[in-house]
């Protein structure tokens, strides 16, 4: 058998101690062994940089990153990567053994395609029943396949390309925008087309309170209200953005009853009320920026995801 190359695996970090070590002892388990990889963990200031997690590993080396957001940690650990595959994961989520070895047969399958997304199931604590949130973002969270090949990109979270398409196309942009949806559009430009591999998978786990998922969507509406912001009748579209999202809580629960990700009459009925709830946060988000403008100018964290 052929030693798989080299890959480099970039993952940002900051504050998740914990769930970094769970993240390492997925790779450190996957089905091509570690002998050719190499880990590059790139902290973004946390309040504890993570060096013993990262000890526990001799697969694994830490960097650091001043200049705050996801996009500059991973920039940083491609910089220093010095594998022939880049392949990226979030600190939060666990890579399924087989991820390496699957990313790598797409590059042998598909020699004219140079960046991969791969899908981004829900870990869920106990398999034997979904908690609402669990079911929520069973159906809605993480939709990868629909990503990739409805708008052209894929979450950086779960995504594998070689280093020369940087060269190319550049690096991640800072925290001011969504640097997987950016970057993905500048490689869209560049000629570059992203696939879709639905055996590329990693898992992530549920937020444990709606809080978590409003401040995700926070981030994320923050995000598509500063790319409209300054284009021809702005406001008119916003509203009517923010009319369709209110109407996509009946839309979408038809999407619930249809979903063979979760069964069960009860288990489809606390998803629709997580769906409700997180709808009508968003449409709040979305007035509050067209009218409030402290609101409008205040921050978020790269890692309320």
């Amino acid at each position: 058998m052929s030693i798989p190359p080299l890959v480099s695996i970039i993952i940002p970090h900051l504050n998740q101690q914990d769930a970094l070590r769970l993240c390492l002892e997925s790779i450190k388990h996957q089905s091509v062994g570690c002998g050719n990889l190499e880990v590059i963990v790139v902290d973004n200031g946390s309040d504890n940089i993570p060096m013993f997690a990262v000890q526990e590993y001799d697969f694994t080396s830490l960097l650091q990153e001043k200049v705050p957001g996801p996009g500059p940690a991973r920039n940083t650990g491609i910089k220093a990567a010095k594998g022939e595959y880049l392949f990226f994961i979030d600190a939060d989520c666990l890579a399924h053994e087989d991820w390496v070895r699957n990313g790598l047969a797409a590059f042998d399958k598909y020699p004219d395609t140079k960046i991969f997304g791969g899908d981004v199931q829900i870990a869920r604590e106990n398999t034997s029943e979904f908690t609402p949130l669990e079911a929520y973002e069973s159906v809605f969270a993480y939709q990868q396949e629909k990503y990739i090949k409805d708008l052209g990109f894929s979450g950086s979270g779960n995504l594998a390309t070689i280093p020369s398409v940087f060269d190319d196309v550049g690096f991640f942009p800072g925290i001011e925008v969504a640097e997987d949806r950016a970057w993905g559009r500048r490689s869209l430009q560049k000629g570059y087309i992203t696939r879709y591999l639905a055996d590329f998978i990693i898992y992530h786990p549920a937020r444990k309170s709606s809080m978590e998922l409003c401040d995700k969507w926070e981030r994320h509406v923050r995000h598509d209200y500063e790319e409209i912001s300054g284009t021809f009748m702005a406001s008119f579209k916003w509203i009517l953005r923010s009319l369709l999202v209110f109407l996509s809580i009946f839309i979408h629960g038809l999407k619930i009853i249809r979903s063979n990700r979760i069964r069960g009459f009860f288990v489809k009925v606390n998803a629709f009320k997580v769906l409700t709830k997180i709808r009508l946060f968003r449409v709040q988000v979305m007035l509050r920026l067209m009218y409030d403008v402290e609101y409008r100018i205040s921050g978020v964290r790269w890692n309320r995801n």
